[in-house]
């Protein structure tokens, strides 16, 4: 069960940095036009 916790954790913090990593990009391309 506790397995499974840490499971759904990892992968909802990775789905944070992904989305994370889009905005910063979309930042960038933004700034620079």
């Amino acid at each position: 069960m506790l397995l499974l916790l840490e499971i759904f954790v990892m992968n909802s913090g990775q789905q944070k940095n992904i989305k994370l990593q889009k905005r910063d990009e979309w930042l960038s391309k933004s700034m620079k036009n």
